[in-house]
């Protein structure tokens, strides 16, 4: 079966997390193939849960540093977006139940960073601690290098379509974080330490094709986004926009 990979490269926030959901609505009426997206953000860019609450810390810290701030589609805790690859997947073919779909995702991701010469394991639940910051509460939905956690990842479903996407830092901004969530973020690694050396982007992306295309039986081809998802895109990049963006 043919996907379609999509690499989109810097975007702005808002019209990032639009682009994501327009996808997901156009994988379910049919309008577009199941797709494996690659992106990264033009500014310092914090993105929140669908349903998190903006912290006024968070939010002032944010204003100080310059950092926009964007609302995901999916759930989840706080986000900072830069130095990272981030990836979206649609797809319908998946095992039902989140868990179940979000071990057989990590079993292509895992697959494409070992390729890269990392290993990971999929990380375990842990209760929330204070922290408004998602790296900081590892959930069964995250990669894990040895203690440390990776990869992190979160999904919505729409009659039997699902968005994953997650963000996978290439080098920690560990000064910014700091800034933003001072009650921690807990152990995170990133490629560059783990590898010891940068890796292309255009590696990592074609490492996690290789692994996802895999774990989906899907064989990705280049396009681009169609007119649809475009057009929704552009709609509805506001309804994801909070602060700066």
């Amino acid at each position: 079966m043919i996907g379609r990979l999509l690499d989109t490269g810097p975007g702005d926030g808002a019209w990032n997390m639009a682009v994501d959901e327009a996808m997901l609505e156009g994988l379910r009426l049919g309008l577009a193939p199941p797709t494996l997206r690659a992106y990264a953000w033009q500014r310092p860019t914090v993105s929140l849960g669908r349903a998190q609450l903006l912290d006024p810390d968070l939010e002032a810290a944010c204003a100080s540093a310059g950092v926009a701030i964007v609302r995901r589609p999916t759930g989840g805790r706080a986000v900072l977006h830069t130095g990272d690859f981030t990836y979206a997947i649609t797809a319908t073919d998946l095992p039902a139940g989140v868990k179940a779909s979000y071990c057989h995702l990590a079993h292509g991701l895992t697959a494409g960073l070992a390729g890269l010469g990392v290993t990971t394991t999929l990380g375990e639940a842990s209760r929330p601690g204070r922290s408004v910051a998602c790296f900081a509460s590892p959930t069964a939905a995250d990669l894990k290098a040895g203690a440390a956690k990776l990869l992190g990842s979160a999904q919505m479903r729409r009659a039997g379509a699902v968005l994953q996407h997650g963000t996978l830092y290439l080098e920690r901004p560990t000064a910014l974080a700091r800034q933003l969530f001072p009650d921690g973020e807990g152990d995170v690694a990133d490629l560059l330490g783990l590898l010891g050396r940068m890796p292309s982007w255009r590696e990592v992306r074609d490492g996690l094709a290789q692994g996802l295309g895999e774990a989906l039986g899907l064989t990705w081809q280049p396009g681009p986004l169609t007119p649809w998802e475009a057009e929704r895109a552009a709609a509805s990049r506001m309804d994801f926009a909070l602060k700066s963006t």
